[in-house]
């Protein structure tokens, strides 16, 4: 795919959300999203699977995104994406810089 296809490709709206750690108004520590950048991306899904978390089978679908390169976007962050969350697995960064790859995984 050249320069241009995957420019064109990329047609959704979504955003990345950074966790920011306050405390609570008991003193306890709390954790909070806000958006740190809304972007452009391509969509591909990749795939389902299930994950048991606390004894409990849950599904799970990975999706990933394409976006122009970000070198700050880490594991760190999420993503929303139609009214969905999507926990950042692995996000691969082009040597060529001109796009980042994010691998997510969104439970239900």
């Amino acid at each position: 795919m050249n320069k241009d296809e995957k420019v064109g490709a990329m047609r959704e709206r979504i955003t990345i959300q950074v966790v920011s750690e306050t405390q609570s108004s008991t003193g306890y520590p709390a954790q909070s999203w806000g958006t740190y950048a809304t972007r452009w991306a391509s969509v591909k899904n990749t795939g389902g699977g299930e994950d048991e978390e606390s004894g409990q089978k849950t599904a799970t679908r990975g999706t990933v995104f394409t976006i122009r390169y970000d070198i700050n976007v880490t594991e760190k962050h999420r993503i929303l994406y139609r009214s969905n969350l999507y926990d950042i697995k692995a996000v691969l960064h082009y040597a060529d810089r001109r796009y980042t790859e994010i691998e997510t995984e969104l439970k239900k």
